[in-house]
């Protein structure tokens, strides 16, 4: 019988577990071409750019606590490539990322104060909302009126 020199049953060991390390730290792919991606302990997920994947997004929106839309003058369709910031309690820039639709999902750790800044085509909205004793924030940023709405 043929035994596997020690060394290389070690290595091929390390080259699964590096594969495996790699898998869990990179964005994957969701339903309908949704792409979950995760900035430190938040993970989010963002589109809506057709109806699969407004579908996708509402079986998801449970596992989301902040869920936001963007809108351009009332209109939520197709709105891409805004530029998002999330900041916590302490002030800490938690996630930076540009949305690849009108919905953006994000799942913080625990709760707290959030703020919340929306940028597109050089405007920017801002809102400070607390998660604290709420399942859920739903915010809604409206472009091109000048301010954000509910």
């Amino acid at each position: 019988m043929h035994r596997m020199p020690i060394a290389l049953r070690l290595q091929r060991l390390l080259c699964t577990m590096a594969g495996v390390v790699a898998l869990a730290v990179a964005p994957h792919a969701l339903s309908d071409g949704l792409k979950q991606g995760r900035q430190g302990e938040y993970t989010l997920v963002s589109g809506g750019v057709n109806s699969a994947e407004i579908e996708a997004l509402e079986k998801l929106a449970q596992r989301y606590q902040i869920q936001l839309v963007f809108k351009q003058q009332g209109d939520s369709a197709s709105l891409t490539g805004v530029r998002v910031r999330v900041f916590n309690t302490a002030g800490d820039l938690v996630v930076e990322t540009t949305s690849t639709g009108p919905y953006l999902y994000v799942n913080p750790p625990a709760g707290g104060r959030f703020t919340i800044e929306a940028e597109h085509e050089g405007e920017t909205l801002k809102k400070t909302r607390d998660l604290v004793g709420r399942r859920y924030l739903h915010l809604e940023f409206d472009f091109g009126t000048g301010a954000p709405t509910k």
